[in-house]
């Protein structure tokens, strides 16, 4: 058996203590840890380690947690970025300078364009771009939520997840890093396609917007349960999110992309057996803060601004993006991924080869 990459994990919230603790159980021997948030790194070290319950545990799983920046776990053969990917590009500038040529840098996962974001802030930071290898992943691997710093809940793990980079090359190189380690990994198209069908923002932001006031609120299992998100899915909101869901699958077909819906992502993600078969408990937060900072910015921005390049209103996406700017405060048009962010010329390039993906 090859032995198996040197991996870092940057961000040790649900998505990334999941994968960490799935890594670790997969035979990879030493697996590189940074977070930002010294408290949860503290935790993880009294803790001995990351802590699964649900599929795939209960289990501890050891980590190496060498430094408190970023750079001091850039230096592995393949860098999961688990972060939320509004952090992509200070992440992209805290390794720039500790990123080895070849190294394979995963944005798990990318939302709209993450590795474009990523590789201009790479770029600005002095670092070449083309000396590495970005990806992105459309989702996440686990369904999970996080009980207690370093100790989360995985409720279901899905069985098929796009990577993709701007190249064939690109996508080819990561999954041969990789080595096979993560089978659920299956070569995207094109990257926009892989990041537009991104289900999350489907559910997330019309529920954010219209259970605003549940965000900071305590009124018991209508606000409390991470994991049973889909409770506040009542037949108006789900009308919302089906009609957001159109609204982005025709953006995809005017740009020349194959769109999945919601429920046919969900279909092919998880077939049997790959959920929870017992309770699943209630912690946290049912409206999470990533819900509107995270999927806004990198996903109903690129949204509205990539539809109004192909000629399309975008009603819908307008809607949600004016309210939930309306009532954060936060000029999301502005500061989300628009053609200043992603850089206008990289994104003619990627649509000039999209009605020519591979099927």
């Amino acid at each position: 058996m090859a032995t198996p990459p040197t991996i870092a994990v940057i961000g040790l919230g649900a998505a990334g203590t999941a994968l960490a603790a799935d890594l670790a159980g997969r035979g990879v021997p030493r697996i590189l840890a940074h977070d930002v948030d010294l408290a949860l790194v503290a935790s993880v070290r009294l803790a001995g380690g990351v802590r699964v319950e649900g599929m795939g545990g209960p289990v501890l799983s050891r980590v190496t947690l060498p430094g408190s920046s970023a750079a001091a776990v850039a230096r592995a053969d393949v860098v999961f970025v688990a972060t939320t990917a509004d952090a992509h590009p200070a992440v992209a500038r805290d390794v720039a300078a500790a990123l080895r040529p070849g190294t394979v840098v995963v944005l798990y996962c990318g939302y709209v364009g993450g590795t474009l974001v990523f590789r201009r802030a790479l770029a600005e930071a002095g670092a070449d771009p083309d000396a590495v290898t970005v990806v992105e992943t459309m989702n996440t691997i686990h369904l999970c939520g996080a009980m207690a710093p370093g100790r989360v809940f995985v409720s279901a793990m899905k069985r098929w997840l796009e990577v993709t980079g701007p190249t064939p090359d690109d996508t080819a190189t990561a999954l041969d890093r990789l080595g096979g380690l993560l089978p659920e990994f299956v070569a995207g198209r094109h990257l926009l396609e892989t990041g537009l069908n991104n289900p999350n923002p489907i559910g997330h932001v019309p529920a954010a917007t219209f259970g605003f006031a549940l965000m900071d609120a305590a009124d018991g299992p209508a606000t409390t349960g991470v994991l049973h998100f889909d409770e506040l899915f009542g037949d108006r909101l789900r009308a919302v999110s089906a009609a957001l869901d159109a609204e982005r699958l025709a953006l995809m077909a005017a740009l020349g992309l194959r769109g999945l819906s919601r429920p046919d992502f969900a279909a092919r993600a998880y077939p049997p057996g790959s959920r929870h078969a017992g309770d699943v408990p209630r912690f946290g937060r049912k409206l999470l803060r990533r819900h509107v900072f995270e999927d806004v910015p990198c996903a109903i921005v690129p949204y509205v601004w990539l539809g109004e390049r192909a000629g399309l209103r975008m009603p819908v996406s307008r809607a949600l993006l004016d309210a939930l700017s309306l009532a954060t405060g936060v000029s999301f048009a502005v500061v989300g991924r628009t053609a200043d962010a992603l850089g206008e010329a990289a994104v003619d390039r990627l649509l000039a080869t999209a009605g020519r993906a591979a099927p």
